[in-house]
């Protein structure tokens, strides 16, 4: 896993911490990843050997990192006693990356 440090947004610092949850618990790996102010740009590799024991779809493992952001950025607004709105967008895009050229292009 790789990115560039950089000073994280409280909601940036959460953003990372759940990429390691998210390898850990969906069995992939992100290669390499840039968070943004309002979004996040991944790739992820599927390991054709975790996939046997890890049956995830890519909607369920984007679900659930957003749903780890999600619940983890409200319980940082309740402790300080703020109001905050949506967190997430609910849709997202994907690209299946099909070879070398697309994986250096991307």
């Amino acid at each position: 896993m790789r990115s560039t440090e950089n000073e994280y947004t409280e909601l940036g610092k959460i953003a990372l911490d759940k990429i390691k949850y998210i390898e850990e618990k969906y069995c992939i790996l992100f290669d390499t990843f840039v968070i943004m102010p309002n979004h996040i740009h991944a790739i992820i590799f599927f390991n054709s050997d975790n996939r046997k024991g890890c049956p995830y779809t890519l909607p369920q493992i984007v679900g659930g990192y957003k749903s780890a952001i999600s619940h983890e950025w409200l319980k940082h607004f309740k402790q300080s006693n703020k109001e905050t709105g949506e967190v997430r967008q609910r849709s997202y895009y994907d690209h299946i990356i099909r070879d070398e050229d697309d994986y250096l292009k991307i």
